[in-house]
């Protein structure tokens, strides 16, 4: 019965066991003469493992940046939108506040000015702003009024909304009010 290394050649070379130690025993000798293959890897493992740990962690290190960035512009984000929101609250304020656009706001060189009441947003948002007369023009067409008898003046209104970590937004609008 033939073993498996027979296939190899080493039985040709090597017919029999003691031709066999003799071979093993010069393969070791150069081996160990020459640095031997298993001697250099001595320690190998340990290098391949800390190249890989520090690749993990400097990924990681990567990760938790991008996030932190992430998180922060999503905030940045939050704190605009809450001072929009603000400034469009100013506006809702001065429709519902005809002391801004009556009859003593006729001249176009003296705006009003307006700020958000106590209580009125949270304490984290405000709002102010300034109602400005344009000057009188003949009354839009489509607006069911008749031309000659009434005037539209017209208005620039300029809300600016403030929000937390001093987040601003401002909005500009025109509007026109209807009279004699």
């Amino acid at each position: 019965m033939k073993s498996a290394l027979s296939n190899t050649g080493f039985d040709s070379i090597c017919s029999t066991k003691k031709s066999r130690t003799l071979v093993t025993a010069i393969v070791e000798k150069n081996m160990k003469a020459s640095g031997g293959f298993a001697d250099r890897e001595n320690g190998s493992v340990l290098v391949v493992a800390l190249v890989v740990l520090a690749l993990l962690t400097i990924i990681g290190i990567a990760a938790t940046q991008m996030s932190e960035s992430e998180l922060g512009m999503a905030a940045n984000w939050r704190f605009q939108k809450q001072a929009f929101y603000a400034a469009e609250s100013a506006n809702g304020y001065v429709a519902r506040s005809p002391e801004l656009y009556d009859n003593e706001n006729m001249s176009a060189s003296t705006p009003k000015t307006f700020s958000s009441p106590a209580g009125l947003l949270g304490n984290r948002q405000s709002f102010d702003g300034t109602v400005e007369y344009l000057g009188a023009s003949a009354v839009p067409r489509g607006s069911g009024f008749e031309t000659g008898q009434f005037k539209a003046h017209r208005y620039k209104m300029q809300c600016n909304g403030h929000g937390p970590s001093g987040a601003k937004a401002t909005i500009e609008i025109g509007f026109y009010r209807l009279g004699y």
